[in-house]
């Protein structure tokens, strides 16, 4: 909770908190990537779109991958 932007020191009555909350989780399910469900937000996991966005990832790596060893090929030649 500490690395949100808007962490306050102190929450002055239950309303802040509960409005700091609220922002946080929406925030945290919805917009932070997390490292160990592969970099999507737990929402995205939650539903499935997860699998289709770490495929396209690994399509682009590959195809990224393709074209540089295709450059250094002929950059020996």
């Amino acid at each position: 909770m500490k690395g949100y932007p808007k962490f306050p020191v102190v929450f002055t009555d239950d309303i802040e908190a509960t409005i700091y909350f609220v922002e946080f989780f929406e925030f945290y399910n919805n917009f932070r990537y997390h490292g160990k469900i592969g970099f999507v937000t737990p929402n995205q996991r939650h539903t499935g779109a997860d699998i289709e966005i770490i495929e396209r990832r690994k399509k682009g790596l590959s195809n990224a991958r393709t074209r540089r060893l295709e450059r250094n090929t002929l950059a020996v030649l």
